[in-house]
């Protein structure tokens, strides 16, 4: 290339014009007759390297910022996870629902409202959004006057035909999400277990004429219900979340 009257190849080699065309003289009677016709691909070959090179000598080559070795996509492992951005409830997502959940009940609570004036709160399960991340909130009222539970979630009552006084409120006023998650690292079940979406953590209170638990449950314990595959086998654990200590059916006998 021409730049300012001198003549450049590559960026390693610059010339005065009258200089440049003496070495070209020089080297077309320097070849051998036969090998004349290789000198002009020679010069294209140099004036095309020239032009790569972007002219001007000892140009630095571009490297990497460290932004750019570091950088990733969103929603990349490097990346914070983003709760059931992918459909599923992870035991790390445990801890975020803690600042969540406390709006989505109360709005829960509102819808029973509308059901019966009575209602009173005995069950909460929380799992993810089927098409969007986000979590679910799924809650279950009793209504003395209906006698009858209703889940907020799909607006549907059963009847229910219990004393009033066997079926016990749910008192969440200690609930505490994280530790059900400290809870189930202390049993060596990993970060990235993924919870089962048909029971994410279902919450209620263990009593004899409603039972959620094994048998060596504490009777009148507020438990936490989560179902999970740890090691080629689904496990359903229940988290007594007074004292972090986890419950299972025990296996039948072979």
């Amino acid at each position: 290339m021409r730049a300012s009257g001198r003549l450049c190849l590559g960026g390693a080699f610059c010339s005065d014009h009258a200089v440049w065309s003496r070495f070209v003289r020089q080297l077309i009677a320097r070849q051998p007759r036969a090998h004349i016709g290789l000198v002009p691909l020679l010069l294209m070959l140099a004036l095309l390297s020239a032009c790569s090179a972007g002219g001007d000598a000892g140009a630095p080559t571009p490297t990497p910022t460290v932004a750019d070795a570091s950088a990733s996509p969103e929603g990349s492992p490097a990346g914070d996870r983003i709760p059931c951005y992918d459909g599923n409830l992870l035991i790390q997502d445990l801890s975020a629902i803690d600042g969540l959940w406390g709006p989505g009940l109360e709005a829960a609570y509102q819808i029973a409202l509308t059901w019966h004036d009575d209602a009173r709160l005995v069950g909460f399960r929380v799992t993810c959004e089927l098409f969007e991340p986000g979590f679910r909130w799924q809650a279950t009222y009793y209504s003395e006057e209906a006698q009858a539970l209703y889940s907020t979630d799909t607006r549907e009552s059963t009847p229910i035909d219990l004393d009033p006084d066997e079926v016990a409120s749910l008192d969440v006023s200690q609930l505490s999400f994280h530790e059900i998650r400290q809870a189930l690292l202390s049993y060596d079940y990993p970060d990235d277990t993924v919870l089962q979406p048909s029971t994410g953590v279902d919450v209620r209170v263990n009593t004899i004429p409603m039972p959620f638990g094994p048998p060596e449950a504490p009777l009148g314990h507020t438990v936490a219900h989560v179902s999970l595959e740890f090691r080629g086998e689904v496990k359903d654990l229940f988290i007594d979340t007074a004292t972090s200590e986890i419950f299972q059916f025990a296996s039948p006998a072979r």
